[in-house]
């Protein structure tokens, strides 16, 4: 089995709960005693409209991102992960995970998760930072996808 030594976690902390993603990658930092990046990369396309109606809305939603990697860390941490730390970049996410946090962080294995969009969209495009991820990153990915996660989670839940 190959060593981890640092794992990036690529988490959407303001769309899409990444908690699947999130356990996997604590999961895996304390079996191999790696470090652990979690990484929001904020998209200010996404929230464009915003920023004309509400200026400061803007800069809200970045203090919100802030606050949810650092609590995060901390679950991180009482999850028994040795090193863990916080990264929050501007940019498009495909494009700045595989390419300038790679090159910063410098992670053997990238934990993404398989989600975003609603059934019909991921039908006709997929997850295209998933997708972008896994062709074009320097190391190995692993993608959580959240039904077999809730499958896994079922089934090592203590009986009631």
């Amino acid at each position: 089995m190959k060593q981890y030594n640092h794992i990036l976690a690529a988490l959407d902390v303001l769309s899409n709960p990444n908690v699947d993603a999130f356990d996997e990658a604590c999961r895996v930092a304390v079996k191999h005693d790696a470090d652990l990046t979690l990484a929001y990369v904020f998209h200010y396309n996404e929230y464009s409209s915003l920023g004309w109606m509400d200026p400061i809305g803007i800069r809200r939603l970045y203090a919100e991102a802030e606050y949810r990697l650092e609590a995060y860390r901390k679950r991180g941490e009482e999850k028994g992960v040795p090193r863990v730390k916080t990264v929050l970049d501007n940019g498009v996410p495909k494009k700045r995970l595989v390419n300038q946090l790679c090159e910063k962080v410098d992670p053997d294995l990238i934990i993404v998760g398989q989600s975003g969009g609603n059934a019909l969209g991921q039908a006709i495009q997929g997850n295209t930072t998933t997708k972008t991820v896994l062709k074009h990153a320097p190391c190995d990915v692993h993608v959580v996808d959240p039904a077999i996660a809730s499958i896994q989670r079922a089934h090592t839940a203590p009986l009631q």
